[in-house]
């Protein structure tokens, strides 16, 4: 298994976990090494290639800014940031984005598609 895959396996753990505990989907809040910033999550996947994974991250302040795509019939956030896994300083998973319009956490499709 590669390290992108093996991180995200146990981010989506954490998430289920929290799902189950708190009966609610979490706000992902994640800090990020050399970004001066604490963006929230709006998806993560393994990837590219077995080092980095994709991190889509609501543009900081800015959370109403999501790109709908018609053909996928869903929303995408306009920043995705390719990262290491090691970089990833820390995650917080929280019941609500203090200060901040309602959104949170989506599932990859794979995870949407398994039954919990």
């Amino acid at each position: 298994m590669s390290r992108a895959t093996d991180w995200h396996d146990r981010l989506a753990e954490a998430i289920a976990d929290f799902k189950k505990t708190r009966r609610s989907h979490p706000v992902v809040k994640v800090t990020l090494e050399g970004m001066g910033d604490q963006p929230y999550l709006h998806e993560a996947q393994p990837g590219p290639g077995d080092e980095l994974v994709s991190l889509s991250v609501y543009p900081t302040g800015r959370e109403r800014e999501m790109i709908y795509n018609t053909k996928a019939d869903r929303d995408y956030t306009p920043h995705v940031v390719v990262i290491h896994p090691a970089r990833i300083l820390r995650i917080e998973l929280l019941r609500e984005a203090p200060n901040a319009v309602p959104f949170g956490f989506q599932p990859s499709s794979e995870e949407r598609r398994s039954p919990s």
